[in-house]
């Protein structure tokens, strides 16, 4: 067939197809005259691109499945999770549109400068994709999920995706490093199929954790991450005491401490670095890691500012600072495929850069719901060491000369999943059904919002700097003795923890205050009981992926030759 046939049978425009093919959905043989051929296999393979997205599909799903790196039962209740998740949204946007008609009488030429400007919208779009447009890519290398972001040379965001990281092994804390290196790999080739001007490529991830590395570049054992901790903390201890320095246990030289001590450390390692920074190493075709401050602070031992290991400190532990990757600040470490690659970041200060690219740093607060959660500020050096490390709240470098305080919850959003799986427990007691019960917990939440509800403290899995720490219920009467406040108590004490170490931040008056995360985007209390402990308003921020949004900003500033530490 050709292209009208193909058009003519599939029920699909000429543009459309052409969009589809300039994606990367499908691709075309081509005659000598350079006219597509449209074969009956690639006729069915349209057919099932079309029923796809009759569901809601988005085009950047489909690449993911065409690429076998998401099943189509995983997708399809994806896309089902996502549609009931928009039900309640979709009926006040209805709701809107009916008082929208009753409050325009004119609502008819309304409607044509409607239609108007979305065909114009819409012509725009189909241009920038199908564009040979500079772009940057933005990746996430994260515990649960890797993330690509694209956007152009504005800053605007113009494509994500978002695949599982399904490298767990069976070791707690540890992951496959050449699992999420494959994955990486393929989900960057999905991007390209559809964005051929790739100019730079920025790289975030999960901080702490520690691949090792032989002499020439290759990963000689998993990924040990931040999660890892198998000896409840007697190596923090140990090193606290023969350095003087309390590292959190999870962060890499507290790891590799451990398992020096343990005999695991690889013989033929010969350096240790980051999962990030052995992407980064992989991509460029090196053989040595290059590690960013964000990321070395991670590891512990790590003087920010000087921007140096304590090698005297690891000297004392007996760990051999040539395993230690290089450090730079502003590095452009090689080239993929063409593409600048640039040093990695942490994931911690690439969602804060993305979330205060438009107000300021030092303007911004960011508080982040995901299976921990986090609130930070930005300060200046002068205030660096003016911050509590005995209650919880670290000092992270940043960009600009600035310093992030933070405070992280080791339970955050945990404990709302902690409260699903009570919740579950019992309607499988009741009726047998073992799914989801996220949303019987939404309608009960709902109900007694007028009642206070008892006072929960979420610090279920202790705190970095107290494990020996619980969580408790207190204030129960039996006006509040209800699951539904039970819910929002669990709510308000995830909110109260961050806010308890906001308020011991010193932060600055009249700040914006921004949210991410998926919990406080899909969990409208959640967000109320934000608005109600900080008596302001947060704005969340539009893009899910923030951390490779984050990372591909970084890499497009020191594109165009801007430093930023």
């Amino acid at each position: 067939m050709n292209i009208n046939e193909a058009s003519e049978y599939t029920k699909l425009s000429k543009k459309t197809l052409r969009f589809y093919e300039s994606k990367g959905l499908f691709i075309t043989e081509r005659k000598e005259n350079d006219y597509r051929v449209y074969s009956p296999e690639l006729i069915e393979k349209i057919m099932r691109i079309k029923l796809l997205r009759a569901a809601g599909i988005s085009v950047s799903d489909i690449l993911l499945l065409n690429s076998n790196m998401i099943g189509l039962e995983e997708l399809l209740n994806k896309q089902k999770k996502n549609l009931k998740e928009s039900r309640i949204s979709n009926e006040r946007q209805l709701e809107l549109c009916r008082e929208m008609l009753r409050a325009y009488p004119d609502i008819k030429n309304v409607e044509k400068l409607l239609d108007k400007e979305a065909d114009a919208v819409n012509e725009e779009a189909q241009s920038i994709f199908c564009a040979d447009i500079p772009v940057v890519l933005g990746l996430d290398i994260g515990t649960s999920s890797l993330s690509l972001a694209v956007i152009d040379d504005k800053g605007n965001v113009l494509d994500t995706f978002n695949i599982t990281n399904d490298a767990k092994t069976e070791r707690r804390g540890v992951q496959d490093a050449e699992n999420i290196l494959t994955r990486t790999l393929a989900l960057i080739d999905v991007a390209e199929r559809t964005y051929k001007n790739v100019r730079a490529v920025g790289i975030a991830g999960q901080m702490h954790g520690i691949v090792y590395l032989d002499s020439e570049g290759n990963a000689v054992s998993p990924l040990y991450t931040w999660q890892f901790n198998e000896d409840d903390g007697t190596s923090r201890i140990q090193a606290r005491q023969i350095t003087g320095m309390d590292v959190p246990e999870g962060y890499g030289l507290i790891t590799h401490y451990y398992l020096t001590e343990k005999g695991e450390v690889p013989e033929n390692a010969a350096k240790l670095c980051t999962i990030m920074d052995y992407i980064c190493l992989k991509l460029t075709g090196g053989n040595s890691p290059v590690i960013h401050p964000t990321n070395a602070a991670s590891l512990g031992f790590y003087d920010i500012k000087n921007n140096c290991f304590f090698i005297e400190k690891l000297k004392k532990l007996g760990i051999d600072a040539s395993l230690l990757p290089r450090c730079t600040v502003n590095g452009g470490i090689g080239e993929y495929k063409g593409a600048k690659v640039y040093v990695p970041i942490g994931d911690h200060q690439a969602s804060f850069l993305s979330g205060s690219a438009e107000c300021g740093a030092e303007k911004c607060v960011l508080i982040n719901f995901g299976t921990g959660s986090q609130i930070t500020i930005a300060g200046r050096a002068e205030a660096a060491q003016r911050y509590n490390a005995d209650e919880g709240i670290e000092l992270r470098p940043f960009f600009d000369g600035l310093y992030l305080k933070s405070y992280s919850a080791l339970c955050g959003g945990y404990a709302y999943a902690l409260a699903e799986r009570f919740i579950r427990s019992i309607v499988y007691a009741a009726c047998g059904d073992d799914s989801e019960q996220y949303e019987l917990m939404a309608r009960l939440a709902m109900e007694d919002a007028q009642k206070k509800p008892p006072i929960v403290c979420t610090a279920f899995c202790g705190t970095r700097y107290d494990g020996s720490i619980t969580g408790s219920v207190t204030g129960i009467t039996p006006d509040n003795f209800t699951p539904g406040l039970l819910l929002r108590g669990i709510m308000r004490g995830m909110v109260q923890e961050l806010y308890d170490a906001y308020e011991k931040m010193s932060a600055l008056e009249n700040m914006r205050i921004f949210a991410s995360g998926n919990a406080i985007r899909k969990n409208k209390l959640l967000k109320a009981a934000v608005c109600d402990i900080f008596a302001s308003d947060p704005e969340v921020l539009p893009d899910a992926e923030e951390a490779a949004v984050g990372a591909a900003l970084f890499a497009m500033r020191l594109f165009n030759g801007n430093a930023v530490l």
